[in-house]
This record gives C-alpha cells, sequence and structure tokens, in this order.
C-alpha cells in the first residue's frame, strides 16, 4: 500500500467526519430554536395565569368582602368616622 492510500484514505475519513458533524450542528441548532419557541410559548401562557392572578388579589384587596358593592380599602380607611374620647372602661 503506498503513501498515497493512506492520504486519501485519511482526506475520505475526515471529510465525512465534518460533514456528519455539520449535520449534527444543524440537527442541535434546530432543537434550540424548537425549545425556545416552546419556552416563549410557555412564559406566555405563564404571563397570563400571573396577571390573572395578581388582578384577584388586588380585587381582593380592593374589597375585602369579595362582594363588588363593597367600598374599597382606601375609601373606609380615610373616609371613617374617629372617635373623640376613650370609651369609659379605659379611664
Amino acid at each position: 500500500m503506498s503513501v498515497k492510500f493512506f492520504v486519501g484514505l485519511a482526506t475520505a475519513g475526515s471529510a465525512c467526519a465534518i460533514v456528519v458533524s455539520l449535520v449534527a450542528v444543524c440537527v442541535i441548532f434546530n432543537d434550540i430554536n424548537n425549545l425556545y419557541d416552546d419556552v416563549m410559548d410557555e412564559m406566555g401562557d405563564f404571563k397570563v395565569v400571573a396577571d390573572d392572578a395578581w388582578d384577584r388579589i388586588l380585587m381582593l384587596h380592593m374589597n375585602p368582602s369579595g362582594s363588588s358593592n363593597a367600598p374599597p380599602v382606601f375609601a373606609s380607611l380615610f373616609g371613617r368616622q374617629k372617635r373623640q374620647a376613650f370609651p369609659d372602661r379605659c379611664r
């Protein structure tokens, strides 16, 4: 066997390894892009759920009884009647 045969064999083997590596890079790149798209979709769904939960928390905070007819907490705090003196049991 001559040196030319071994050089040709090494070149062919290297070319095959390069082609296989390029295909693997393309497959991995595609998988990462699909993962990114899936994560972004799930984050959008999570944002909707989180915003809905936050809106419910704020609504419950504004109306502690859960009734939409109840006065907001802010108005009930600053619109209340203040006592003029302590009750008799405190003297």
